[in-house]
């Protein structure tokens, strides 16, 4: 019985995680034992262009890490596209305007762009970050 209750207990707390933690359309998610794997898929660009659409689920996730999240310890980013990990920057994202959509993207330089402040952000995390790149 013991062994039911707390399988029962694993099997919600692991949908919990997955709730927390789904695939945001260009980012597939997996955790496990405390390691997020985040696997970047732009299937608007064949080549993994880094455009408003990995940028605004790449803050959508970010948001979620920056609470502090005990459970994950470890995010892992790594490829779909088996030729490029992220070819090209979105030179739109750089124009006037181009503002985040998330009130937590603002390190409190007035200069700093979206994509950037989206990157310095990934550098503030609570988690250690790995970037699983692949080429030759």
């Amino acid at each position: 019985m013991f062994r039911l209750i707390a399988l029962a207990g694993l099997a919600l707390l692991q949908a919990a995680s997955a709730a927390r933690y789904p695939s945001y359309g260009t980012l597939q998610t997996t955790n496990s034992s405390g390691v997020l794997n985040v696997v970047i898929n732009n299937t608007y660009s064949s080549v993994n262009l880094f455009d408003l659409h990995i940028q605004s689920d790449l803050a959508n996730l970010i948001e979620t890490l920056q609470a502090n999240d005990t459970d994950i310890r470890v995010v892992v980013f790594s490829s779909a596209n088996k030729d490029f990990f992220l070819a090209h920057i979105d030179i739109n994202s750089f124009l006037p305007g181009y503002a985040s959509p998330l009130p937590f993207f603002d390190p409190g330089l007035a200069d700093m762009n979206f994509p950037v402040a989206l990157l310095w952000n990934i550098t503030q995390l609570p988690q250690a970050t790995i970037a699983v790149i692949e080429g030759s």
